[in-house]
């Protein structure tokens, strides 16, 4: 005797690839909704706010539309959401560690039509550019491979290295590193800023000062500065 054949269930699948959220974040949303009508489902993503709602709502909208694009006769209200689930997508790895070193103060980026101008403020610029600019070019390749615009790359020198405020905390925090005494520091480097007539000048350090074993703010500050452009 045959036995009944299983009576065939669609599956429409959708994807969302390189979402920039949280997977612990989009977890939570995907353990709710898993095994629920669509209908619910979708009342759910709308009414509550949640970061992840919006990113789920869109993918569900497209496996949906997937399903109805397989069979026209579909009754989407019969439809629900059998899997669901989050895996970590692909990290970027920060470029800022491979710059250690070479001085650089700030990086202003201008877009326009098809350009895309990056311009790097450095106080060594020989060590960027290289022998005949071969790491100038390696560089203009890395960072081309990374947009579809037209990319101008342009090196220049910071001629007053001890007013620029990154540097200088680049430079404070590779000698305590070497365990110099963190006050004789901060003390040279607010002279050195100041022998260049600037108006004001305010340093400031946490951590573990001198192996010590509770964490502490230091700071000190000379002349007149605004807090709200700390880069001057």
């Amino acid at each position: 005797m045959q036995k009944p054949a299983k009576k065939e269930t669609a599956l429409a699948i959708a994807r969302g690839v390189n979402v920039r959220i949280a997977p612990r974040k989009a977890r939570l949303v995907a353990d709710y909704i898993r095994g629920k009508n669509v209908r619910h489902v979708y009342a759910f993503l709308e009414s509550y706010r949640r970061k992840a709602n919006p990113i789920v709502l869109n993918i569900l909208k497209s496996a949906v539309a997937n399903a109805v694009s397989k069979n026209a006769n579909l009754d989407e209200d019969k439809l629900y959401v059998s899997e669901a689930f989050v895996d970590e997508g692909m990290t970027l790895k920060r470029m800022r560690p491979r710059a250690m070193g070479r001085g650089i103060g700030k990086i202003e980026i201008e877009r326009a039509d098809k350009n895309l101008k990056v311009t790097m403020h450095v106080a060594r610029p020989g060590i960027i550019i290289g022998r005949k600019g071969e790491e100038a070019e390696k560089l203009k390749k890395q960072l081309a491979s990374l947009t579809s615009q037209t990319l101008i790359l342009n090196i220049k020198e910071i001629k007053k290295v001890d007013t620029d405020a990154q540097i200088i905390a680049f430079n404070i925090a590779q000698q305590i590193q070497r365990r110099v005494a963190f006050r004789r520091v901060i003390k040279r480097s607010m002279q050195s800023a100041m022998r260049f007539n600037i108006k004001g000048c305010k340093i400031m350090i946490s951590g573990r000062l001198n192996g010590a074993e509770i964490a502490r703010t230091e700071w000190i500050r000379e002349g007149t500065y605004s807090s709200a452009h700390p880069e001057n």
